[in-house]
């Protein structure tokens, strides 16, 4: 399966990205950086293998301890549209692409 990345799933792990940079050593957000690439390479290996929340069909894949990345299958066009990357710390309410 094709992997795509929406503009809120950028947008979100862009502003992960300047937070690991304002905040932690550049080794730290090199390895968020491979720690995800990772997660996306396996979510394209098999997609099926993450968590499936039923409620609003998505699927979600930890990163790590604070972040989770939620993305959904499209069966007709065969391919995993990446939603967003979410810090597990926010409230959950927060969650603008459910």
């Amino acid at each position: 399966m094709k992997v795509f990345w929406t503009s809120e799933a950028v947008r979100t792990f862009d502003a992960i990205m300047d937070y690991l940079e304002k905040q932690f050593s550049e080794k730290q957000k090199e390895n968020f950086f491979f720690e995800c690439a990772d997660v996306v390479d396996l979510i394209e290996a098999n997609p099926y293998l993450s968590k499936f929340m039923v409620k609003n069909d998505l699927h979600a894949a930890v990163i790590h301890k604070y972040t989770t990345l939620f993305f959904e299958i499209d069966k007709q066009s065969d391919s995993i549209n990446l939603l967003s990357f979410f810090d597990t710390r926010q409230n959950p309410d927060k969650k603008t692409f459910i």
